[in-house]
């Protein structure tokens, strides 16, 4: 077999309400920001996390040095005494 790097790339929304005592919406806004980018609302993300988008991308590993052949049979990498190189 042969080895591969698979790049994920995945896109996520998450849509929940928060109540909070502020003056104004401005105000409100803010405090929930700051409690979003001080994980303290982590929990509540992680419950309505949705995948919107996925992308996967296989490489395989050393390609330029493959030992393997079509068959996934290991080559003979080093030539025979006589050989013509």
């Amino acid at each position: 077999m042969k080895d591969y790097e698979v790049t994920v790339s995945l896109k996520m929304e998450s849509e929940f309400t928060v109540n909070v005592e502020a003056d104004s919406e401005d105000e409100a806004q803010d405090l929930v920001k700051d409690q979003v980018w001080d994980d303290v609302l982590t929990q509540e993300i992680r419950c309505h996390r949705e995948i919107t988008d996925e992308g996967y991308v296989a490489e395989q590993v050393m390609e330029d040095f493959d030992i393997y052949d079509a068959n996934d049979e290991l080559k003979a990498i080093m030539p025979k005494v006589g050989d013509n190189i």
